[in-house]
């Protein structure tokens, strides 16, 4: 349940949107992050249920704290690589955007504590 809730609590709907937007036909990427948002939803609810909370990671404030804490410093790193992906998209390939998605990643894996 404890890596369950850590899980959920670092995902972002708003910034899955914005990934998902590259995905084409439209429709195909409507219909995915639709998906996607309600299995998340969904499964934070069972989650909440189960661990008799109010919120994620209610019973671990500090790590609640840390992730609020970090967002703000990985949604434009997240924001550049979406811009840096549609560049490669429309423009084809580079070696700064690919250097720059390249460093998007390091650097929102680091903040997240995760491979990437």
């Amino acid at each position: 349940m404890a890596n369950c809730q850590l899980s959920l609590a670092k995902a972002d709907m708003r910034t899955a949107k914005q990934y998902m937007a590259l995905v084409e036909p439209k429709e195909l990427s409507e219909k995915f992050f639709t998906e996607i948002r309600d299995e998340y939803n969904l499964t934070a609810s069972i989650l909440l249920k189960i661990t008799q909370q109010n919120e994620i990671l209610e019973n671990n404030p500090v790590i609640r704290k840390s992730i609020q804490l970090r967002n703000p410093y990985t949604d434009p790193l997240n924001y550049i690589q979406v811009e840096l992906l549609r560049r490669i998209k429309r423009d084809g390939q580079n070696v700064d955007n690919l250097h720059g998605v390249l460093m998007c990643i390091n650097g929102i894996a680091a903040a997240m504590q995760e491979t990437g």
